[in-house]
C-alpha cells in the first residue's frame, strides 16, 4: 500500500508540474493560435485539479499497480502508459474535434502525441519511485 501512495503522489506531482512546463512552452504559439475561438478568458481551476486527480488515479490502476505487482520492464510500463495517454488525450481530442468549430487535426494529433508521451514518462517515473521505496 505505502508503494501505492509514493506512485499516485509522485505522477500526481509530476503531471502537473511537466504539463505546465509544456503548456508554459507551447501555449502561445501552438495552442492559441487554433483555439482561441474556444478558449475561456480565465483559467477554472477546480476541473483541473479534478481531473488530475482522476487521471492519475487512472494510471495507478491500470500502468503502475499491475507494473508492481508483475516486475514488468520499464519499456513495458512506459508503453502501457503512452497507450493510456493516448487513450484519454484522444478521447477529449477527438470529442472536441467532433464537436467544436475550429478544432483541427494537427491540434488533435499533437495534444495526443503529447498526452502518450507525459503519461508514458509520468508511469515510469512513478514506477520507478515506488520500486526505490
Amino acid at each position: 500500500m505505502k508503494q501505492l501512495l509514493f506512485a499516485y503522489f509522485s505522477s500526481l506531482l509530476s503531471i502537473p508540474a511537466l504539463d505546465s512546463l509544456w503548456l508554459g512552452t507551447t501555449m502561445n504559439r501552438f495552442y492559441k493560435p487554433r483555439m482561441a475561438q474556444v478558449m475561456a478568458e480565465k483559467v477554472a481551476y477546480t476541473p483541473i485539479v479534478l481531473f488530475y486527480l482522476l487521471y492519475n488515479f487512472g494510471i495507478l490502476i491500470f500502468v503502475i499497480q499491475p507494473a508492481l505487482k508483475h516486475s514488468t520492464s520499464l519499456l513495458h510500463v512506459f508503453l502501457r502508459g503512452a497507450l493510456l495517454g493516448l487513450i484519454g488525450y484522444g478521447t477529449y481530442d477527438l470529442t472536441n474535434q467532433a464537436t467544436l468549430k475550429g478544432w483541427t487535426t494537427s491540434l488533435s494529433l499533437v495534444d495526443m502525441a503529447w498526452g502518450s508521451l507525459l503519461t508514458g514518462a509520468v508511469s515510469v517515473l512513478a514506477v520507478v519511485v515506488a520500486r526505490w521505496f
